[in-house]
């Protein structure tokens, strides 16, 4: 008997623009207040370098890393003598997150739905994200907060999706075993893999944001989903049919 419904964030729950450019942009102008002299093209230069880097490291072990290391990286290779001090990493990691967040759209029927998967389900969240504290906010502009029993962000346990370490800890926070619980998400690669992974029950939806940024992203057609959904919204019938 299904008992809980989890879902992934971005793409599924909310949708968010691309902003890596003016991500940057904020980002560089703080490094600036503080004394960084470079220009922003070569600082976009070493800063990506670092961070695919660390992507496919991300990848590779299914660990999670925070923006923090590669942009300390890019720092020291470009002779910032500051990357010491973690008031300015934590400034411009805030500043970056700020379009994403700003941009961050929640549809209709995602309140329709928590609101009436809320009277008979526990409701979860797990997200891959390094740095948690977007998430927290994005949740609160969009007064999402109210609707989850359980909250698991790969940035605060060290783990990122697919591993099932993840969907495993979000099952013991809702005193559930996996059999009970069904996860939504918009990514085979991470949200599907993962659940099944963890012998959840898992529901692609088809509409979602997976490629948003199709420099991060390779797809995995061989992965296939329990359930597909176009919308969030047909969610509900699909899980009188599960139970």
């Amino acid at each position: 008997m299904i008992k809980a419904v989890a879902f992934d964030l971005i793409g599924t729950l909310v949708k968010i623009e691309e902003k890596e450019e003016e991500a940057l942009k904020n980002l560089y102008e703080v490094l600036k207040k503080h004394g960084f002299k470079k220009d922003f093209s070569i600082f976009k230069m070493f800063y990506e370098e670092a961070a695919l880097k660390y992507l496919k490291i991300r990848k590779e072990t299914e660990r999670e890393i925070h923006n923090k290391v590669w942009l300390k990286e890019a720092l020291i290779k470009l002779g910032f003598d500051k990357t010491y001090e973690e008031q300015i990493l934590e400034e411009s990691i805030k500043a970056y997150f700020k379009p994403y967040i700003e941009s961050a759209k929640i549809p209709k029927e995602v309140y329709n739905t928590l609101s009436f998967l809320k009277q008979n389900y526990k409701l979860g969240l797990i997200s891959n994200f390094t740095n948690p504290a977007t998430v927290y906010e994005i949740l609160k502009k969009g007064d999402l907060l109210k609707f989850f029993n359980s909250i698991v962000i790969s940035g605060e346990i060290g783990w990122r999706k697919p591993n099932p370490i993840l969907f495993l800890k979000l099952a013991a926070s809702l005193n559930l075993s996996v059999k009970e619980i069904v996860f939504v998400g918009d990514d085979p690669n991470y949200d599907v893999k993962g659940a099944k992974a963890a012998g959840m029950i898992a529901i692609l939806i088809t509409s979602g944001e997976a490629k948003l940024n199709n420099k991060y992203y390779e797809i995995n057609e061989d992965i296939k989903a329990d359930y597909e959904v176009k919308n969030i919204s047909e969610l509900i019938n699909l899980l009188k049919v599960i139970a």
